[in-house]
């Protein structure tokens, strides 16, 4: 298994068709637990011992460095350091989440001190399969605990729903379902922007993002920015890349892109965070501005100073 393990990092880490991964490949679902096994009567050997769930994990921790990997407990090891290169994936989400017992995914997470896990790494997980049906028939959840309590205090990234599209949903549940999904992860606002023009022809836009979601976007995209004329032709073009992962909720930051030369019939300015797999959708900002020029891209009223 850690033979897998590395190879499959060799041979994915970094992948961009991969946004993250959880770990499985030990225990019921995956999920690295043999619930109330060996019942009676059954031979004992269903748990390995820790010193290899801790050789499992250190293979993962060496073989991705870039794409993110989940794990379904902080409780998982006692080796903070080691835990502290994952993060979590709740699949009993609604239904365990919160709550003391120690089986519950907050208090575990409690228990090892990884409450703030979220800040460097996603969470994730599954809405706890038996109560998926039906639970968008009314707002917020027609079964489980809070929603609003549950997204807030997990920080949750994504979470899986396969009974939702098993039929075709009611029109009342899929809007609730993407309502729900909206409260997930990052949101991204643009709340202002303004242009500082060189003598050289040069241009320097510097733009002021929030943060208004749950949990940071943990991947630094590469940012682009085009000039267009009239007729939206671009006649101007810069890049950088900005570090969004630091960008935590609640929290609002200002970051430039340079324009090497601008050129007089220069008259539209539009921003994207470019997704690095092909035709993979960019960032989409909670501007009413995002795409009315061009799809993917955020249309920027910019004050202009010399």
């Amino acid at each position: 298994m850690v033979g897998f393990i590395h190879a499959l990092g060799l041979k994915y880490d970094g992948d961009a068709r991969i946004a993250y991964l959880t770990a499985g490949l030990y225990g019921f679902w995956g999920e690295w637990h043999v619930l109330r096994h060996p019942l009676p009567g059954e031979p004992a050997g269903w748990t390995i011992a820790q010193k290899d769930k801790d050789a499992l994990l250190r293979a993962y921790a060496q073989s991705f460095q870039r794409t993110p990997v989940l794990v379904r407990t902080a409780v998982i090891t006692k080796d903070r350091e080691l835990l502290s290169h994952f993060g979590f994936h709740d699949d009993s989400f609604l239904q365990d989440t919160i709550g003391p017992g120690p089986w519950q995914f907050w208090q575990g997470m409690r228990q090892a001190g990884m409450e703030d896990s979220w800040e460097q790494h996603p969470t994730g997980g599954e809405i706890f399969p038996p109560i998926q049906a039906g639970i968008w028939s009314a707002w917020p959840n027609a079964k489980g605990q809070d929603l609003t309590t549950t997204i807030v205090t997990t920080h949750a990234t994504f979470m899986f729903d396969s009974t939702l599209f098993a039929t075709v949903p009611a029109a009342t549940e899929k809007a609730n379902a993407q309502r729900a999904q909206r409260m997930l992860g990052y949101t991204l606002f643009c709340s202002s922007a303004r242009i500082v023009r060189g003598k050289n022809g040069s241009a320097t836009v510097t733009v002021r993002i929030e943060n208004r979601g749950v949990a940071p976007m943990y991947y630094a995209w590469p940012v682009e920015l085009e000039y267009l004329d009239g007729s939206t032709k671009v006649v101007a073009r810069g890049g950088t890349v900005w570090p969004l992962p630091t960008l935590l909720p609640g929290k609002t930051a200002e970051w430039s892109v340079s324009l090497q030369h601008v050129p007089h019939n220069a008259k539209t300015l539009v921003l994207r965070v470019a997704n690095p797999m092909p035709c993979g959708h960019s960032v989409a900002f909670a501007n009413a501005e995002m795409g009315t020029v061009m799809a993917g891209w955020l249309t920027l009223d910019v004050a202009s100073q010399r």
